[in-house]
């Protein structure tokens, strides 16, 4: 299973970034998404982003369209998930769909 969790993640990734999101952006966001709200040093640990480098990627990943992020006490949030969720949502739909059938013919 956890196997399944690492594609499942480099396809969310990986869809991110068509979205327009670099790879460092797209990790932050479905980090963020994933935890619900944590601090920047969480944020590094969790999305294997250098910690030095956390605060230019929130700061690009604020005006990007469809990404809203409230910083509050040093709590960074997404303001709406609904956007990773779909991604998600059609990833294991399709992977559902790819399955090979192996019933008689």
């Amino acid at each position: 299973m956890p196997h399944t969790l690492v594609l499942l993640e480099t396809k969310v990734i990986t869809t991110l970034q068509k979205l327009g999101l670099t790879f460092y952006e797209a990790k932050v966001y479905a980090t963020l998404v994933a935890t619900e709200g944590t601090t920047a040093t969480v944020l590094s640990t969790e999305s294997k982003v250098p910690r030095t480098k956390i605060y230019d990627v929130l700061k690009r990943i604020l005006p990007a369209p469809h990404i809203h992020i409230i910083y509050i006490l040093r709590i960074f949030q997404p303001s709406n998930s609904a956007l990773l969720s779909e991604i998600v949502c059609g990833l294991r739909h399709e992977r559902a769909n790819s399955t090979i059938s192996y019933g008689r013919t």
